[in-house]
């Protein structure tokens, strides 16, 4: 693929799906509806491709919980106005979408917290700060109660015989008689626990409420003699709880670890540590027969019931990503390092993800050699770098990665990796805050095995180490990026000192020399990239530009300006004839490098850019238009192959296209196409097909006038010329 890039767009993005808050099951056990700061994210644990959203991603209101009633397939969210919005919740989100049936203002005077359905589903408790608690009868659109009580509402629960149980956080328990008339609405106060209730459980088939506290006990209620049956030590502070369909129940909390237990003794059946650190939430699904946890790092866990088995994995929110690279079979996963000690492991396909816990501080490079794609090696804060192995275990064939070594000797944050070309002489290259660059000689990885854990202890002490072979002080400051030329012999380094610098690498004794110093640059250097089939080297820096360097002679070819602050990462693509770069902002351009051409510049993110890379095939940048006069039915042939995604996502490019006199013709061959191959009833079910449509009718009006004209000209100049012709 030679044919310089003109556009690229998005393909498909890894978003945050929960960053906080409450996370529903769908009636059917199919989906998740999860918090996403200002809107709901309805996540299709079938088809991910299926996932939508709820809500306004503009809104500038925050959800403060959510309550699904599974018997109307409906959706309520309570924002931090204390207005509740109800949501029909369509069956087939393909043929509709998520419709706004009302809204109305509770009338509490603080965040509502806690919002529950009864069975029935047309009653709604509410919850808030306040200390109240509202009742409200969705049939008849009205608020039948206002219950004040002690504290801050922190849970709520319907029982039997129109009674509600309230949990406070200081721990009280209220009990209301809800039924029309009662001449008494608080009959109970419970008074066993001394801290935060974090959960009320009705157990199945009967009166009985359990109530769970942060003070390490559960408390057993009935409610209809209002006697306390049992308390019972559970000696951990518990975040949440659920009942299984075995009437055993099950709990988390700060040790990470998923408990059973049975509900009249207190007895522990069986536990399981699903995550290293705190998890805040579990809940049943009956019709999938699965838990779903939520760990502290809004990570979201699905865990099978017959054996607590981890089966899925959602990492709700990333923070900053430092780092990514495809690795295995056919680019089939991918690693993200991120602000956060795990790497994450993506299955590209699926986008189901795994955490893979080593390093103690953030991971902020990974990188997989070319001559080994189950190979990873990672470096973080913590000093140190682990080399992995990516293993597909055979229980539903999902991967994770096992640690074969580590390598330790830098002084400070190991900042970046490179890893050889080849696998003949094979080698690994790091550079850290310590000024340094080191080379670890891998001749024997081959015989590496995978290391057995002890996580009780230390996990960098306990494996092999790599003997470093070299090492040299690289900069006079932090050194931030590293490159490996094809042929192996050149390492290049970029440092905040404003300097790139040039190492020889003798794959014999693995030593490295000093090969050259390149100066140029007013500030920090971001990233350096080596061409692959040339003898050029760019470079991009905090003085926001980029750089193209002839590394025989150590001169500056070129310097390419556009950027309108930091530039952070730089790479060659089609050949080395282009450059993709991104910046501090979040921008990403493609520049020719011959013109210094800016080809095109996408707003790729919302903040900084701190990874930028590419497949095996540059397939992500592709665009073909197939509109050769030799092969007209080209394109038709190439549209039937799409799906449904990859059409829509072509008509956001004809919108684009149709807004240039130059290009307008491709729009219009592409979208006559689409809509002579895509029934109609498809199309306009399309997400955000009115809207293309839209967008093309203006332009294509201009289009037609101008082409209207141009025939009324042309008509004009052909009777001329046949006068004048007559005339003479």
């Amino acid at each position: 693929m030679t044919d310089p890039i003109k556009e690229i767009a998005v393909k498909r993005s890894v978003e945050a799906v929960f960053t906080g808050g409450t996370v529903r099951w769908s009636a059917n056990g199919q989906k998740l509806f999860s918090t996403c700061t200002n809107v709901v994210k309805v996540i299709d644990l079938v088809d991910n491709s299926a996932s939508y959203t709820i809500g306004d991603p503009e809104d500038e209101l925050r959800i403060t919980c959510t309550a699904v009633d599974k018997n109307r397939n409906r959706l309520l969210i309570a924002y931090n106005n204390q207005v509740i919005r109800e949501y029909t919740i369509p069956l087939d989100p393909s043929t509709s979408k998520p419709e706004l049936a009302r809204t109305w203002k509770t009338m509490h005077l603080a965040p509502i917290l806690v919002m529950e359905f009864n069975e029935e589903g047309n009653l709604l408790a509410t919850g808030s700060a306040d200390h109240i608690v509202k009742i409200w009868n969705l049939t008849e659109q009205q608020c039948t109660h206002t219950l004040k009580g002690p504290a801050v509402v922190s849970a709520v629960l319907f029982g039997k015989n129109d009674k509600l149980v309230v949990g406070y956080i200081e721990g009280q328990l209220h009990l209301y008689n809800i039924m029309k008339g009662a001449p008494k609405k608080h009959v109970m106060t419970w008074s066993n626990h001394n801290s935060h209730i974090t959960g009320l459980l009705m157990v199945p088939d009967s009166r009985v409420v359990v109530a769970l506290s942060r003070d390490q006990t559960m408390s057993i209620h009935e409610t209809e003699t209002q006697e306390t049956l049992r308390v019972l030590p559970l000696y951990e502070s518990i975040e949440s709880g659920t009942i299984g369909h075995n009437g055993n129940l099950f709990t988390v909390g700060e040790e990470g670890i998923v408990k059973e237990f049975v509900i009249e003794t207190a007895k522990l059946v069986r536990k399981k540590r699903i995550s290293s650190g705190q998890i805040d939430h579990i809940c049943y699904d009956d019709v999938s027969n699965r838990f779903l946890a939520i760990s502290a790092e809004q990570n979201l866990i699905l865990l099978d019931f017959d054996n607590l088995r981890v089966s899925r994995q959602i990492v709700g929110f990333h923070d900053e990503i430092y780092s990514t690279c495809l690795l295995g079979k056919n680019e089939s996963y991918m690693a993200v390092a991120s602000n956060t000690s795990e790497i994450r492991l993506y299955d590209t396909k699926t986008l189901d993800c795994q955490l893979i816990h080593g390093h103690t501080e953030s991971v902020l490079s990974v990188v997989s050699p070319s001559w080994d794609t189950s190979l990873l090696a990672s470096c973080s804060k913590d000093n140190s770098i682990i080399i992995w192995k990516l293993v597909t275990s055979s229980e539903e064939s999902a991967a994770t990665l096992v640690p074969l070594c580590a390598a330790t000797g830098h002084a400070n944050t190991v900042t970046a990796l490179a890893v050889s070309n080849s696998g003949r002489a094979p080698f690994l290259a790091s550079v850290s805050s310590d000024c340094t660059i080191k080379l670890w000689g891998l001749g024997d990885y081959g015989k590496l095995k995978e290391a057995k854990i002890d996580t009780e202890k230390d996990f960098v002490e306990q494996l092999p180490k790599l003997s470093c072979s070299s090492t040299m002080v690289a900069h006079g400051k932090d050194v931030n990026c590293i490159d490996i030329s094809e042929s192996d012999a050149l390492i290049a380094t970029g440092g905040m000192d404003k300097l790139v610098k040039l190492w020889q690498v003798d794959t014999q004794k693995m030593q490295l020399g000093i090969a050259g110093t390149l100066s140029g640059h007013r500030r920090g250097v971001g990233d350096v990239k080596f061409a692959k089939n040339s003898h050029k080297l760019a470079s991009c820096s905090g003085d926001m530009t980029i750089k193209i360097w002839n590394i025989s002679e150590k001169t500056c070819l070129q310097t390419i300006s556009g950027h309108t602050c930091a530039v952070f990462r730089v790479i060659f693509i089609r050949n080395d004839s282009q450059v993709m770069s991104a910046d501090s902002a979040g921008i990403i351009k493609i520049w020719t490098i011959k013109t210094a051409d800016c080809e095109s510049s996408v707003d790729g993110h919302t903040d900084k850019i701190w990874s930028l890379s590419k497949n095996g095939d540059e397939s992500e940048f592709v665009i073909n238009f197939l509109m050769s006069d030799d092969n007209p039915d080209e394109l038709n042939s190439a549209i039937r192959r799409l799906d449904t995604r990859q059409i829509e996502i072509l008509l956001q490019f004809c919108v684009k296209w149709n807004t240039n006199t130059r290009t307008s013709p491709v729009a219009q061959r592409v979208f006559y196409e689409i809509i002579h191959i895509v029934p109609p009833d498809e199309l306009v079910s399309m997400p955000g097909a009115y809207g293309y449509i839209e967008s093309l009718l203006p332009y294509t009006q201009r289009h037609m006038d101008r082409l209207d004209r141009a025939k009324q000209d042309v008509s004009l100049f052909d009777f001329v010329w046949r006068q004048m012709r007559s005339a003479v």
